[in-house]
């Protein structure tokens, strides 16, 4: 399959290559269905891009996409959409070609092939009729900076010492963390012994991805032995060690120990403050980490001045569609929420929405947060409707990304339960609130605090029936 994906995509550089420099701009369609959740979100990402992620045949004959949008209105669940693509070969060296009679099709459709990956902005949108759309896209120009600067940060973050090493830290970006835990253990089998630094990095990485996946002891385990290599080298590393103690302070945070968090997270500050520059950009992750300990134990204000410190840092380093300023945001919305100010809260989780939406694949984990945080602020303010419906977009990345027994499962359905009480649909209410006590007994056992929680509120709800 790679050497057919390698063949055709050269067969199209080589046909864009033969094309006439001189050709001007043109207009380009494509027809084809799309579910209503994907319609809506690429409705709200209006100015923002668009990537088609496999080869895209669009064709010049606007009856002929028009056709293909229309036949998938016979899915009653679906939307048509038809693309109407403007490309300007003069602003974007992206390949395409004129398939003529090296397609099958090409009496009748006319088609234009372009090769895997191609970037789009989304333009105006037209409804045709019911379910029916045309949207205009433009292809992204070889000087669109807020796709060169996300494409470069994404880069750098993604960078390693090998493509295999690269390969997991692209899918742990893209919140595919089984296939990442796969990729760094076949790299840890064939490691050999000697290169602490490379088995240090390798635990490092496994450690993040089971703390991701909720397996908080593996991840203590790893990122332990990552510090004990660490601490081996007779030249110590202090921007390496503090991120090493960064890490193990988020797992006593994930485990409730508020105070030891809190003290790692300022012994890296300090190595931090000795060995990088005042607006490095890992100053502001360790004082996100620490806003986040004060606003777990309450302390507001401090909270939010060390997020402030975070998002002055980012602002100078990071592009404006960065996905760690949208991790401030969100903790900045969380604050506010957990003050009672609901107008705020929505503010900032929104910004945090709109930033992943035009960033993240659509079952990123961090999306499932934010439809989250926003369903629990439309709950506080009695909108129990708003509220299930961004409840029910969590779940449905939940279950596609996590296993059966995660405990953030267990808290959408005690989330949606309480939605299900706010709207009087008691029976609902009851059997989602069941699932939260069925996942908290096996992921946490009977005895444990939250679990307890979880059924308490269960024998209060059922007294409704």
């Amino acid at each position: 399959m790679g050497f057919f994906i390698r063949d055709l995509h050269q067969q199209i550089q080589n046909l864009h290559a033969k094309m006439n420099d001189k050709s001007g701009p043109l207009t380009v369609y494509r027809g084809q269905g799309m579910m209503e959740n994907e319609f809506e979100k690429m409705k709200k990402s209006k100015g923002g891009l668009l990537s088609f992620n496999s080869f895209l045949s669009t064709s010049t004959d606007q009856k002929v996409s028009l056709s293909f949008a229309r036949h998938a209105l016979e899915n009653p669940y679906a939307f048509g959409i038809l693309f109407e693509m403007r490309i300007d070969p003069a602003v974007s060296s992206t390949p395409f070609a004129f398939l003529g009679t090296n397609s099958y099709f090409s009496d009748k459709e006319k088609e234009v092939l372009f090769s895997m990956n191609t970037v789009f902005r989304i333009g105006t949108m037209e409804k045709i009729e019911d379910r029916l759309w045309r949207v205009a896209l433009t292809l992204t120009s070889d000087n669109d900076q807020q796709l060169k600067h996300l494409t470069e940060h994404m880069r750098e973050e993604t960078s390693g010492s090998t493509g295999w090493y690269r390969l997991g830290r692209l899918m742990i970006t893209m919140g595919e963390f089984d296939q990442a835990e796969k990729v760094y253990n076949a790299l840890l089998d064939a490691s050999s012994g000697d290169d602490c630094q490379q088995i240090s990095d390798l635990y490092h990485q496994l450690g993040f991805i089971y703390k991701e996946k909720g397996d908080l002891e593996k991840a203590l385990s790893y990122y332990q032995q990552t510090l004990e290599l660490q601490e081996k080298s007779f030249v110590p590393n202090y921007a390496s060690l503090a991120t090493t103690y960064i890490n193990i302070g988020e797992v006593h945070r994930d485990k409730g120990d508020y105070s030891t968090a809190l003290k790692l997270y300022e012994m890296a500050l300090q190595m931090q403050e000795k060995a990088l520059p005042s607006n490095h950009l890992s100053l502001a992750t360790t004082f996100n980490c620490i806003g986040l300990v004060h606003r777990d134990i309450g302390d507001h204000s401090k909270a939010l001045s060390f997020y402030e410190k975070t998002l002055q840092i980012q602002k100078k380093a990071l592009p404006a569609n960065h996905p760690s300023l949208a991790t401030t945001f969100n903790c900045i919305g969380a604050v506010y929420d957990a003050m009672g100010d609901y107008t705020n809260a929505l503010l900032f989780y929104k910004k945090t929405l709109e930033i992943q939406q035009n960033s993240l694949p659509s079952n990123h984990l961090s999306l499932a947060t934010t439809y989250n945080n926003i369903g629990a602020v439309h709950d506080s303010m009695g909108d129990s409707w708003t509220a299930l419906a961004f409840y029910r977009k969590t779940l449905d990345i939940e279950l596609k990304s996590l296993p059966a027994n995660h405990l953030s499962l267990a808290t959408t359905y005690n989330n949606m339960a309480m939605a299900f009480e706010g709207l009087e649909e008691y029976q609902s209410a009851v059997e989602y609130a069941q699932r939260a006590v069925d996942i908290g007994r096996e992921a946490l056992g009977p005895s444990h605090a939250q679990v307890q929680r979880y059924e308490s509120y269960l024998n209060r709800i059922r007294r409704h029936l």
